[in-house]
């Protein structure tokens, strides 16, 4: 299978350098990553559009609904998968509705990162 083109947005810096460095170490075969920043629209090196777009909330625990309405209208058809700081119906709930493709909690990563990311990112690798 194809790596998956992920485009990566996380406001917490420590977080986000600790989520790039397992994607490169861990997930290297199953993933690649065109962008990675705190703000949208991320500075991209790459003219390849992502197959996902993969969110951290906040540490409110809160999606903003402006952020992925955003994110929608540059690159429609591009599913989001948001991670949550705890598998909470609530925070799920909350990214459903604001427009996420899934949602993950940052606890169950190792386990479930890939397989969401291929199944959400299924219809768009299938097209291409």
């Amino acid at each position: 299978m194809p790596p998956i083109l992920i485009y990566f947005l996380d406001a917490n810096c420590a977080f986000r350098q600790i989520m790039v460095r397992v994607m490169h170490q861990a997930f290297s075969t199953d993933i690649t990553l065109l962008g990675v920043g705190d703000t949208w629209p991320i500075p991209v090196s790459s003219s390849s559009a992502p197959d996902v777009v993969l969110l951290g909330i906040g540490a409110e625990g809160l999606v903003n609904p402006q952020l992925l309405t955003s994110i929608h209208a540059e690159l429609p058809g591009v599913p989001i998968l948001v991670l949550g700081h705890l598998d909470d119906t609530v925070y799920r709930v909350a990214a459903m509705k604001a427009g996420a493709s899934a949602f993950l909690s940052k606890d169950s990563l190792a386990a479930d990162l890939v397989p969401t990311l291929r199944q959400i990112a299924g219809t768009r690798q299938g097209a291409v």
